[in-house]
């Protein structure tokens, strides 16, 4: 009986001890990671890019939202074709170097202004590879900077001038920073600041970035309201803030209900080019884990 019990008894203690191996993670391959779940959100807040060495007067702004990293809706051509009227490709663009980096700059700044819009209109919820392909398509493609962008056919042959002041405020033809119009700035720009910035925003802070990049001395106001056309046109240029007005513009309250019409305004493109502007939409869709990354 003595040796059955030694028996028993160096049984049970070789069994505690491969449990306790378990339970310590002798049996976990410790290289082991596990695929991300496209579910998870993980909070990250972006901070506004400043070189200023004076903080006192340029004190950083925070976000008045919290930025997430999530994946959007869809990044499956067919969604955008049955919810937005593109039209299937007929052709495979492949974003060139030069552009998808300045799409992957525009990205975090993008995600930004997405997600601030999409938390104060959350019934009109923007996608936001949509964001992205209007920088790239119109912006981007052509070689331009989204910090410094500044289209004004007025203008003549400076039509591109970063700091120039365009007469046309109104005609929906000035285009900046991710491709926005002023016209939208005009009507947006003080829920833009609130909403990704909050109540206690800093417009020195806000416009330092963008006057740096141009080579504008333009100092702004304390307050939106008290914005000209000058300081609108430098204010909305913050990344975050184009992205949040281009939100607007290509949101699916633009969609009309004719299933061949065009979103977001632009009935008179025409079919060719429509054919065009899907196509790259595609490539920016093949292109979204090299631009998201």
């Amino acid at each position: 009986m003595k040796q059955q019990s030694g028996v028993i008894e160096v049984i049970i203690l070789l069994a505690c001890v491969v449990i306790g191996f378990i339970l310590a993670g002798g049996l976990v391959d410790t290289n082991y990671k596990s695929p991300v779940d496209p579910t998870t959100i993980v909070s990250q807040t972006l901070q506004p890019a400043t070189t200023s060495t004076n903080p006192s007067a340029l004190q950083m702004n925070t976000f008045a939202v919290q930025t997430t990293y999530a994946p959007p809706a869809s990044v499956d051509m067919q969604y955008y074709i049955t919810t937005y009227h593109f039209v299937t490709p007929d052709q495979q663009l492949t974003i060139d170097p030069a552009t998808l980096q300045r799409l992957q700059a525009a990205y975090p700044y993008a995600l930004a202004g997405v997600q601030a819009y999409n938390t104060a209109h959350p019934s009109n919820h923007v996608d936001l590879p949509l964001v992205l392909w209007w920088y790239g398509v119109e912006v981007g493609r052509a070689g331009f900077d989204f910090w410094t962008f500044s289209y004004c056919p007025s203008l003549g042959g400076s039509q591109y001038s970063p700091t120039g002041v365009c007469p046309d405020t109104s005609s929906g033809a000035w285009q900046l920073g991710m491709g926005h119009q002023f016209a939208g700035a005009q009507t947006l720009i003080d829920e833009a600041v609130q909403n990704i910035y909050g109540a206690g925003y800093n417009l020195q802070s806000i416009a330092s970035p963008v006057t740096q990049k141009i080579g504008s001395s333009y100092i702004p106001p304390a307050t939106v309201g008290a914005l000209n056309t000058q300081g609108i046109s430098i204010i909305s240029r913050d990344p975050k803030i184009s992205a949040y007005i281009d939100a607007d513009a290509l949101s699916p309250a633009t969609v009309p209900a004719d299933p061949k019409g065009k979103p977001f305004g632009l009935g008179s493109y025409s079919d060719a080019t429509w054919q065009v502007y899907s196509d790259y939409l595609n490539a920016v869709l093949n292109a979204w884990p090299q631009i998201s990354q």
